[in-house]
Parts: structure tokens; sequence; C-alpha cells
């Protein structure tokens, strides 16, 4: 976070030095702040000022992912002239494409250009074409709208979970995903915020893709009818795309969405309806 000289207009917030991680962690959780400094004014006092850099959102510049603030407060009088603190934000994804972290479709004429399971098998694209599911697509599935990634084969293409925080907005009554886990089927918390500051949360689920049948807490979207594999690997066999839902607040509009912390995890799309 860049630092900055006060200005007499800029919003101050006086703050017990002891309070100076609390102070952290609300300025955090604004994400549109930018912390600039901390000094001592009075015996056993201190002050933090900020000034915003984006009101309605994450900084432009700012990194996705888990970012760490810290300060240092000093002061005179007293048994202690400093303080020293830091919070972590999670700062959210601009975009489901933004996060993708894993690459899980392929070329038939190249299949080690992904990996979804980490043993080098993947989803084939001439298979996915062939039900219609290339790049850029538009496919409905239990009542849902996704959009299927607009990335060429062998190029990153699917979410793996691990807590991340997605920019998504939208109204509606509920949240889908569309992926399948590998290794058995995978569940895991999901966590929806929505505008107003508020949060919602439930429970999602998907079954193993090389099982090709639904599990409690999904269903199967569509069948493909073969994967690409490694030389040497398991015979050609179908795989499942599932679909998992949440319910949602439909009062309310829908501003992110915090993945569960789930390795086997992989999503391809989200959807709100």
């Amino acid at each position: 976070m860049a630092r900055h000289a006060r200005e007499p207009d800029d919003p101050a917030l006086e703050v017990d030095a002891r309070q100076l991680e609390s102070c952290l962690q609300t300025l955090g959780e604004r994400l549109g702040a930018t912390i600039v400094s901390l000094m001592g004014r009075e015996t056993e006092r201190a002050y933090v000022w900020g000034r915003a850099g984006a009101p309605d959102g994450v900084p432009a510049d700012a990194a996705a992912g888990a970012q760490t603030l810290s300060a240092t407060a000093k002061w005179s009088g007293g048994a202690r002239s400093s303080a020293d603190a830091t919070a972590t934000v999670d700062v959210p994804y601009a975009s489901f494409a933004a996060a993708y972290n894993g690459t899980g479709i392929s070329d038939d004429a190249e299949p080690a250009g992904a990996n979804f399971d980490g043993s080098g098998y993947s989803y084939s694209a001439q298979a996915l074409a062939g039900i219609g599911l290339t790049p850029g697509a538009t496919a409905g599935y239990g009542g849902l709208t996704f959009h299927w990634p607009d990335s060429a084969p062998g190029t990153p293409d699917m979410v793996t979970a691990d807590g991340q925080t997605i920019t998504l907005s939208g109204q509606g009554s509920t949240l889908g995903l569309l992926g399948a886990a590998n290794n058995g089927s995978d569940s895991g918390p999901v966590t929806v915020t929505y505008t107003d500051g508020s949060t919602s949360s439930g429970t999602v689920t998907f079954a193993d893709w090389y099982n090709n049948a639904a599990v409690p807490g999904c269903t199967l979207a569509t069948t493909v009818p073969y994967w690409n594999r490694p030389p040497g690997g398991l015979p050609v066999r179908p795989v499942g795309l599932y679909v998992t839902t949440v319910a949602l607040d439909p009062g309310k509009t829908v501003a992110a969405v915090t993945l569960p912390s789930e390795s086997r995890f992989h999503a391809f799309a989200a959807a709100i309806g």
C-alpha cells in the first residue's frame, strides 16, 4: 500500500494504539481504502488516516488473493512508544476467468496440454465440441445459463478451488457451478457476499468425473463422450460434468463468491438464475 502525507480533507479515524490491529482489519474489509500512515499525536493515542483509492471496489492495481496490510503507530509518553500490526484481506478476482488456475481441456492432437486430475487425464476439446461446448459457448443446465470458458485447448480454463473470492454480479434465487471432481466426489462450503455487505453460505458438491454419475448435492449436466489420456493410460471412457447449486437471497444482488479450499474441486463456469 502506498504512503502519503496527510491532507486537511483526508478522513481521519482516531483510535487507541491498542486497537491498531482492529483498525487495520476494518480498513482492510473496505478494500477501497489506502492505508497511508500511522503517527503519534497525543500521549497513549494514535491516528490512522486514509484516502479512498477506489470507493466502489478494489484499487485497479491491487493483486487478487490474500494480501497483507501492515502499519506502525508511534506516540510519546506511557510505557510504550510504538506498536506494529498486520491484517490479511482477501482481494477478489475481477472475474471467473481471471481466477483460472488450472488447465483441464486438451486438444486430441496434444493430450499432454492439459491435466484435469493431476495424473495427466483431461477433457477432450473435440469431444466437448461434439456436445456443443466450444470455447465461449453458452449452455443451459439445471435451469441456469453457463458461459463455457473462452479458452483455447491447453490454456487455463478452470478454477481449482483454493478459497478464492471471485467477483460475480447478478440477482436470482440460485448460484450454480459447472465442473467436476477427480478421484472421488468433493464438497465444501461456499460463501456468497451481497452488495449490501451481508453474506449467505451453503455447501457445493461435485461428483467424480470418472464415474459419470451424480451424487447427492449435484446433478449430471452432460456426459462427455471420451477423455484424453496419457500414453499407456486407462482405456478411453466417457466422463461427466456436473452442476452444483446453493440458494441465494433473491431480493439482494450478488457481489462475489468465495469458493471452498478443496484441491479436487474444479469449476469451469458459474451462473446466477
